[in-house]
C-alpha cells in the first residue's frame, strides 16, 4: 500500500485531527462567503445603536460606531487569511531559493547566507516590520512584503539542513554522474525530500503572519 493510500485511514482514526480539519474549512468558507454570510456591511455606521449588547439583531453586539461585530468579524478573517497565506507563500519561496541555495553550494556562499539569516533572526522583527511600515505607509500590500521578507529565514535553515543530508546520497551522485545539471538534481531529487519540512514550516508561519497582522492592525 503507498504512503497516500495509509495516510487517510490514519488519518481519519484520529479524531482531534479531523476535527482540526474540519473546523480549518469552516473558517475559510465563512471568510470566502463572507459577502453572502454576513448578516451587514462591514462599514455600515449606525450611531444610535453604539456599543449595542449581543441581541438577535446584532450576535455579537456593535462598536463604538455602530457597526456589527459579526460581520466585521467575518470580512476581517478574509483580510487575515489573504495576509498569511500570500505573505508565507513569498517566504517559503524566498527561504527555500536561499537555503537551497546555501546547502547545494556550500562554502563562501553558504556562511553569507546563513549569517545574513543569523542577523535578521537577532533582530526585534516585529518593530522592525513597525519602523518598516512607518516609514513607506501601511498598506496592505506593505504588510505582506514586510511580512515575507522578515520570516524566509526559518524556511531556509530548513532547506538548507535537509539539502545538506540528501545532496551526498547515492541517486544524487547517479544523476551526477549521469550528466544531470544543478537545477535538475535540485529540483527533481533533493528538493521533495524537503517538501514534508516546508509544509511544516508553512502552516506555523501562516499563524505568525496572522498574529504579527493582527498586532500591526491594533497598533
Amino acid at each position: 500500500m503507498s504512503d497516500r493510500r495509509k495516510f487517510w485511514p490514519r488519518f481519519c482514526r484520529n479524531r482531534l485531527a479531523v476535527i482540526s480539519l474540519l473546523f480549518l474549512v469552516l473558517i475559510h468558507l465563512v471568510a470566502f462567503l463572507a459577502p453572502f454570510i454576513a448578516p451587514y456591511s462591514p462599514e455600515k455606521i449606525n450611531l444610535l445603536q453604539r456599543f449595542a449588547p449581543m441581541s438577535a439583531e446584532h450576535l455579537l453586539g456593535t462598536d463604538e460606531n455602530g457597526r456589527d461585530v459579526l460581520s466585521r468579524l467575518i470580512y476581517g478573517g478574509r483580510i487575515s487569511l489573504g495576509v498569511g497565506f500570500v505573505s508565507v507563500l513569498m517566504s517559503v519561496t524566498l527561504g527555500t531559493i536561499l537555503g537551497g541555495i546555501a546547502g547545494y553550494f556550500g562554502g563562501a556562499i553558504d556562511s553569507l547566507l546563513m549569517r545574513l539569516a543569523d542577523g535578521m533572526l537577532s533582530i526585534p522583527l516585529f518593530f522592525f516590520i513597525l519602523m518598516a511600515l512607518a516609514l513607506f505607509g501601511s498598506s496592505l500590500t506593505n504588510i505582506i512584503l514586510a511580512i515575507a521578507l522578515t520570516s524566509w529565514m526559518a524556511v531556509a535553515r530548513v532547506v538548507r539542513g535537509e539539502v545538506l543530508s540528501c545532496k551526498a546520497l547515492e541517486y544524487v551522485e547517479a544523476a551526477h554522474s549521469l550528466g544531470a545539471g544543478h537545477f535538475r538534481i535540485f529540483c527533481y531529487h533533493i528538493l521533495p525530500q524537503a517538501i514534508p519540512s516546508i509544509i511544516v514550516a508553512a502552516t506555523l508561519g501562516v499563524a505568525y503572519a496572522i498574529l504579527t497582522e493582527s498586532a500591526l492592525s491594533y497598533l
